[in-house]
C-alpha cells in the first residue's frame, strides 16, 4: 500500500481553497487550529456511514481494488482519495491517478474517487467523514499506520482509523514493486488491472530516455 502523507500540498495546489486561504486549512479556522468534527458519520439515527481511503495509488493495484471492495461492504460510501506525496517521484499525475482509480472501481457500488488536497484531517472534515480506511500487509505497515493514526487523532480527536488486512494473494504487492518491474520491462498484469498495465507501458515508453529503457 502506498503511504499517504499528512502534510499540506504546495501553495496554489488546492483547487478547493478560497483565494488567499492556506492550502489544506479548514475554512474559517484560525491558522494551526484543529479542524472541526464533521456533521456526518454514523450515529444512533443510522445516518449514512462514509469513510475515506487515502493513498498515492501510483499505480492502483489489485490489492487496492480488493481493499476498496471490502471497505464498500462495511460503509455506505467510500471515498478513494489519491494524494500527492512530496517525497515520491510519481509516474502518474494526480489527474491520471484519479482517472485510473475511477475505471478500476467503476463496478463497486457506493465508491467515488476524489483527490485529496492538504491535510488528511482537513480532507476528512470536508468530506464529512470520521473514519479513515487503510490496508496493512505486514508488521512494517502496521507500525507505520499506528503512528499515522495516532498523529491524525492528535490533530483531530474525532477521526478514527480502520485497518484492513490485505488478502493473502495480494499481501506481496506494492505500487513500488509494480513501478520497478514495469520500468525493467516486466509483466505487471498479475498485479494491476488491465487498463493500468496498459497505461504504465504507454507512460514509461514516452517518459523513459533510451538509456533507461530495457534492452
Amino acid at each position: 500500500m502506498s503511504a499517504y502523507e499528512p502534510a499540506a500540498l504546495p501553495p496554489g495546489s488546492n483547487p478547493g481553497s478560497a483565494p488567499g486561504a492556506t492550502p489544506g486549512a479548514t475554512p474559517g479556522a484560525a491558522p494551526g487550529a484543529n479542524p472541526a468534527a464533521p456533521a456526518g458519520g454514523a450515529d444512533a439515527c443510522g445516518s449514512p456511514r462514509r469513510a475515506v481511503f487515502p493513498g498515492t495509488f501510483d499505480p492502483v493495484t489489485l490489492g487496492h481494488v480488493d481493499l476498496v471492495r471490502r471497505a464498500a461492504a462495511l460503509f455506505d460510501e467510500v471515498v478513494v482519495a489519491p494524494a500527492a506525496h512530496h517525497d515520491k517521484r510519481h509516474v502518474f499525475t494526480l489527474e491520471e491517478r484519479v482517472a485510473l482509480l475511477q475505471a478500476a472501481t467503476a463496478g463497486i457500488p457506493g465508491v467515488r474517487v476524489e483527490p485529496l488536497t492538504g491535510l488528511l484531517v482537513d480532507g476528512a472534515a470536508r468530506l464529512g467523514t470520521r473514519t479513515v480506511v487503510r490496508g496493512v500487509r505486514n508488521a512494517t505497515d502496521l507500525e507505520y499506520e499506528r503512528q499515522m493514526a495516532h498523529t491524525n487523532r492528535a490533530m483531530a480527536p474525532w477521526l478514527d482509523t480502520v485497518l484492513l488486512l490485505s488478502a493473502p494473494e495480494h499481501a506481496h504487492v506494492s505500487s513500488t514493486f509494480v513501478r520497478q518491474i514495469a520500468r525493467m520491462g516486466g509483466d505487471v498484469s498479475h498485479f494491476v488491472p488491465a487498463h493500468v498495465a496498459s497505461a504504465l507501458r504507454a507512460k514509461l515508453t514516452t517518459t523513459q530516455t533510451p538509456d533507461e529503457r530495457p534492452s
